[in-house]
């Protein structure tokens, strides 16, 4: 799937490896609740909620890693990391 972006920009960064690959993972059922926990339990409101697209936010990271079944990286453009 990596190796069929067509983006130019997206292309040269991860051949590059100023990004890094492309991870897939399956989660666990119920962990998008637990998000919407989360958001819920920091005062965020029901009705504005919607499950991030990207994040930096620690606790969020670290529901997506507890709740992990399986990992896959992509090997496209022959970087291991």
């Amino acid at each position: 799937m990596d190796a069929s972006f067509q983006d130019h920009g997206y292309v040269v960064s991860r051949r590059t490896n100023s990004i890094g690959a492309l991870e897939l993972r399956v989660v666990e059922k119920g962990t998008f609740g637990k998000i919407l926990d989360n958001f819920i339990g920091n005062g965020a409101a029901l009705s504005q909620f919607k499950t991030p697209r990207c994040t930096g936010n620690a606790a969020l990271l670290g529901i997506l890693d507890a709740c992990t079944a399986k990992r896959f990286r992509s090997t496209a453009y022959g970087i291991r990391q």
